[in-house]
């Protein structure tokens, strides 16, 4: 079972973190990490912290600042790996450290941290979306379309980024049309 939290304020770093992060510059990474940070100066082993500090290294890595790529990448690897060993138990946790290995094409080691994420909490919608999305690039296609819809199931109002979860696994098992329709769905 997973640590009680030493503060409502750490929390409250974490989800206004993330909530930062949802805006999808480079500015609003910047701002996550402040609250990511706040929650690691509250509480050191808040490993969520540094989950949120990978994923907010990670949306440059992947999608902004191609000219820091190297650092962006091994800042990306290295808080989700501190997280990761402060908690080893939290599926989010997993999950994002799934994700960086997975664009690091370290992938065998990719689908273990993706298949104990599941473990961890199959129903967390959240994870079974994310899950989708790396069994789709991991060859898995099938199981990454069941995994998405599921999420997209227990989360009906689900955000935008689910649309993507489903895309990939669509089109990696070869479903062109119906990855378009899909992907057609998003703003």
């Amino acid at each position: 079972r997973r640590k009680p939290l030493t503060s409502l304020e750490v929390y409250e770093c974490w989800l206004r973190g993330i909530d930062a992060l949802r805006g999808g510059t480079p500015e609003d990474d910047e701002r996550a990490r402040a609250f990511f940070q706040r929650a690691i100066e509250l509480d050191p082993t808040y490993a969520r912290a540094h989950t949120g500090l990978s994923l907010s290294h990670f949306n440059e890595w992947s999608c902004q600042l191609w000219e820091r790529w190297d650092e962006k990448e091994r800042l990306a690897f290295e808080h989700a790996s501190r997280a990761a060993a402060l908690d080893d138990s939290d599926a989010h946790v997993q999950t994002v450290l799934a994700r960086v290995l997975l664009f690091r094409r370290e992938f065998d080691e990719s689908a273990r941290r993706t298949d104990r994420a599941l473990a961890l909490n199959p129903n967390d919608a959240d994870v079974l979306a994310q899950a989708g999305s790396a069994r789709g690039y991991l060859g898995d296609a099938e199981s990454g379309v069941e995994l998405a819809r599921k999420a997209m199931r227990l989360h009906p109002r689900h955000p935008d980024w689910y649309v993507a979860c489903l895309t990939v696994p669509l089109f990696a098992a070869g479903r062109y049309e119906e990855a378009r329709d899909v992907a057609l769905r998003a703003p």
